[in-house]
Parts: C-alpha cells; sequence; structure tokens
C-alpha cells in the first residue's frame, strides 16, 4: 500500500497596477528594465548601490557628481506625452513617481528631465528641481512655479513623490503627492506643458539626475514608476506604504483528510476581501506554483474572510503531491469602454420628451466633446446634440456585487448644462437594487453634476457603504427643467468599478 505524501504551499501574486508602463527599482544592475520594453542606463558616476529608500527595496540609484544620471531610454513613442500635444488634442494622463534622499544644499539640483526638443521650443519640456532652500521647481521652457511643501526636501529625509499630469495642464495645474499629502497644483503658471513632439536627437529625453553640467542631483533615487493614468489618493498612499510592487506576506494553508482511506481531503486558509484564490497543484517542485495547472476545477475561488474552506477534494492518488493556494487581486467587478458600441446589460430609459442615451462617436461638431476620452465611442445624452426641455433619461449598468470591503467607481465624464439656479438640469449617479431596480437607500454616489466642461473629467467615487455585500446597479441620470437651453448634457466614458 503506497503512503500519500501531500505538501501544503501557499503563494500570494500581487501584481503591477495595469496602468504601470515604466518601473525601475535600481536593485544592483548597470542597466535597469523598465516593464514590458526596453532598459535605462547608469551613466557617470551613477551606481545602484545606495542605500534603500523604497518599500522592500535593497539598493537604490546613487548620484554624486555632474553628469551622474539615468538614462530611461524612452521617446515619445514609449510614454506618449505630457499634458498638452502639438495638435491641442491632448496626451493621456500620466503619474511619474518615486522615491528620493538628499541633503545637497549647495545649489539647485534636478530630480527628473522631461524634454524631447532639449527645452528648445515652446514648452517642450518639464523638469523638477530642488533649490537651495529645499523648495520645490517646477519648469517648462521660459517658466516656472515654486512650491514650498513645508519642510526642506533636501534635509536629509525619505520622501516619495509623485507628479500627476491631466491632458491638457498647464504648469501651474500639475499636482504633486508627497509622503501622504495630495497638494493642487500651483496654478500660477499657464505654461502648457507641450511633450508629445518628435525628438530631435538621438539622446532620450527622461532622465533622472541631469546631464547638464549645472543643476546635478546629489543623493539618492529609488523605485521609478511611470503610470499612463492620473492616481488617485488612495492608490499613491497603498504605493507610499506597500512599494510600487508590493510583495504580499505567505498565509498558511491547512490540507486534512475527509478520513481513513478517503482519498479526499479538505482545505482551509485565511482569506480576504478583493481577491480570488485558485487551488493548484503538482507532483514535483520543478517548478513555481503560481504556474501549476488548476486542480479539480478550484480556479478563482472568491474570497468569504476570514477563512476559505473546500471539503471533499480528491488527492489523486499519486505517490507524492504538492499543493497550493494561489491570491489573485479580485477582477474588475464592472468595466465598459462603450468600443464595442451598445454593451450588453446596459439598459436605457426616458421620459420620451426627446432625450435619450446613445452610444456613438463625438466629434464637437454641433455640441458636446471633440472626442470620446478613450478610443472612438463613449455614451452620452443626444450624442452631437444638445438636450430637449423637461427631459429624464437614464443609462444603467448590469449587475455585480459589492464585497464587503466596498469598491470604488472610476470614469471620465463630460457636463454641459445650463448655468445652475435653483435646481436647473443636471446629471447624477446612484445604486440601485439588482432585485428590484429600486433606488438603493443611502446609494447616492454623486448628486447635481452641473457646469461646463472645457474638457473630460476623470472622477473617482467610493460606492456608499449602503452597498456592501450586495448585488446592485450604478443608475446614471440625467435631468432637465422646463426651460429650453442649448447644452450637450451628460456624456460618460472608460467606467471601472473595483473592490476596495
Amino acid at each position: 500500500m503506497r503512503k500519500l505524501s501531500i505538501l501544503a504551499l501557499a503563494v500570494c501574486v500581487s501584481p503591477a497596477h495595469s496602468a504601470l508602463i515604466g518601473y525601475w527599482d535600481f536593485e544592483g544592475s548597470t542597466t535597469e528594465s523598465i516593464t514590458g520594453s526596453t532598459a535605462g542606463i547608469l551613466v557617470g558616476g551613477a551606481t545602484t548601490s545606495g542605500g534603500a529608500i523604497a518599500p522592500g527595496s535593497t539598493s537604490a540609484l546613487s548620484l554624486v557628481t555632474a553628469g551622474d544620471h539615468f538614462d530611461t531610454g524612452l521617446d515619445g513613442t514609449t510614454i506618449s506625452g505630457l499634458g498638452h500635444t502639438p495638435d491641442g488634442s491632448g496626451s493621456p494622463d500620466k503619474t511619474i513617481l518615486f522615491w528620493f534622499n538628499t541633503s545637497y544644499t549647495d545649489g539647485i539640483q534636478t530630480l527628473f528631465n522631461y524634454s524631447p526638443e532639449g527645452g528648445a521650443g515652446y514648452g517642450l519640456n518639464f523638469r523638477a528641481l530642488i533649490l537651495a532652500d529645499g523648495t520645490l521647481r517646477m519648469e517648462v521652457s521660459s517658466g516656472f512655479d515654486i512650491l514650498d511643501l513645508g519642510s526642506p526636501l533636501n534635509g536629509g529625509n525619505n520622501h516619495m513623490i509623485a507628479f500627476i499630469f491631466k491632458k491638457g495642464d498647464t504648469l501651474g495645474d500639475v499636482d504633486v503627492y508627497l509622503d501622504g499629502t495630495l497638494l493642487d497644483g500651483p496654478g500660477s503658471n499657464t505654461r502648457l506643458i507641450d511633450t508629445k513632439a518628435t525628438k530631435l536627437s538621438s539622446a532620450s529625453y527622461l532622465l533622472f539626475g541631469t546631464d547638464y553640467a549645472s543643476r546635478h542631483a546629489v543623493g539618492l533615487i529609488d523605485d521609478v514608476a511611470i503610470f499612463d493614468e492620473a492616481l488617485s489618493l488612495a492608490e499613491l498612499d497603498s504605493i507610499a506604504a506597500n512599494g510600487v510592487l508590493p510583495v504580499s506576506p505567505p498565509f498558511l494553508l491547512s490540507i486534512l483528510p475527509d478520513g481513513p482511506g478517503s482519498g479526499s481531503y479538505g482545505f482551509s486558509w485565511a482569506s480576504q476581501d478583493g481577491k480570488v484564490y485558485d487551488l493548484v497543484s503538482a507532483k514535483d517542485l520543478s517548478s513555481p506554483p503560481e504556474s501549476w495547472p488548476v486542480w479539480e476545477g478550484q480556479a478563482d475561488l472568491a474570497a468569504t474572510p476570514p477563512t476559505n474552506t473546500l471539503a471533499s477534494i480528491p488527492g489523486g492518488g499519486d505517490g507524492r503531491r504538492f499543493f497550493a493556494v494561489v491570491e489573485k487581486d479580485l477582477p474588475p467587478l464592472l468595466t465598459e469602454d462603450f468600443e464595442g458600441g451598445s454593451p450588453a446589460g446596459w439598459t436605457y430609459a426616458d421620459n420620451g420628451a426627446g432625450t435619450a442615451w446613445t452610444v456613438g462617436t463625438p466629434d464637437g461638431t454641433g455640441t458636446g466633446p471633440d472626442a470620446a476620452n478613450g478610443g472612438t465611442l463613449c455614451a452620452g445624452t443626444n450624442m452631437n446634440a444638445n438636450y430637449t426641455a423637461s427631459a429624464t433619461a437614464s443609462i444603467v449598468t448590469p449587475a455585480f456585487t459589492v464585497p464587503a470591503g466596498g469598491a470604488t467607481l472610476d470614469l471620465s465624464y463630460y457636463i454641459d448644462t445650463e448655468a445652475p439656479s435653483g435646481g436647473a438640469d443636471f446629471g447624477s449617479i446612484r445604486l440601485l437594487d439588482a432585485s428590484d431596480d429600486s433606488p438603493l437607500a443611502g446609494g447616492e454616489i454623486a448628486a447635481d453634476l452641473q457646469g461646463i466642461s472645457v474638457m473630460w473629467i476623470n472622477g473617482s467615487f467610493p460606492l456608499p457603504a449602503a452597498a456592501n455585500g450586495l448585488e446592485v446597479k450604478i443608475e446614471f441620470s440625467f435631468e432637465s427643467d422646463p426651460d429650453t437651453a442649448a447644452f450637450a448634457g451628460f456624456y460618460i466614458d472608460d467606467v471601472f468599478v473595483k473592490a476596495n
């Protein structure tokens, strides 16, 4: 009679943020890799022998003398642009973040330099510098803003800083995150950041430190990351605490036989909201558990905190077998970019007054946005035409279940209404009870969306706690009063709901 040997393992998989397009960790290489693309180069006396300053880091980029810098090797085809573009259409949002530590007080030092044209043209660069007094200076060609962040940045302390660029930003619009605080742009300099232009030379134009003879950085820079979206305060806080690529601690997987000679087993492990689990198995340890095949169809198991359990799972009858549970981030609860046309499961309603939600291509020729926020299609009231008087119209998502830990709605929206006057015309967002499509008590997400948008607005809305653990739908609604007004109404795009 063979004795079955069972080994229990548990693996946490923490995938990169979906918008991460560039990442360098400076863990001891002469070159550094970017996620899915090219490698950067250490130039001059730059090394990766500095101390660790980012979570989980063991070394950092060390800059000492003039000419020391890190050349990312990136060009405009890799990371597109920041802010405005030459044709005026705007560039996708970006976040550039990193950790740094400096005690240099003898002059100006450059943290990073983003300059496709070497600063030769109108606004064609962005530089972030620390002045000798420790204040932050942000520059474009022929313009700058100085931000006093409360305490000197060159005091020898570790800092995480992020620069958040949104479509069409001027220098004064750039938001800055520092160590848990998100600061709105200083707002005084209206110079456009126009970085979409074609590179003129073979030199790359995103450097950390600088190749200038002056303004060189002295200190440490670590875990540089570029994201293809404007990260929220909550996302930045999470990165500040856990790092760009957080590593979850291991957890215990328990396996017990169902009974003598049964050949089946029960499994249990600690679980948490916002995660799903795969039970995987292999006969040996020649490959990592993340690559093992799923066992007996036990894939994408929803979390049931604080503990998940499985009963009566066949052991396979092998002389030796290994099992593991792989923890993964929960897939989006809902995602829709409207690029496939009118999406399945979405429903529409209106009162017949001449205003209705449709999916189409906005072109700005009559009214509304010049283009969709992403791609070519979006949803809106009377696409490319004005809304009518005394109208109510809504578009409702398919049902989804909100985890016990809550969820967040991210979307881009465009609002264009008559000037607010005692309610007037407005858009709103609320939750419906999926069991009967009635308004969920305490389910209001955003009310009285009014005004005139000059561009798409990126919104992030925590779903009300009243929805936690329930199956719900999201209703986007527009209502107009009896006055006739020539305005576009309410448009939405890139709807994304994620577990907290």
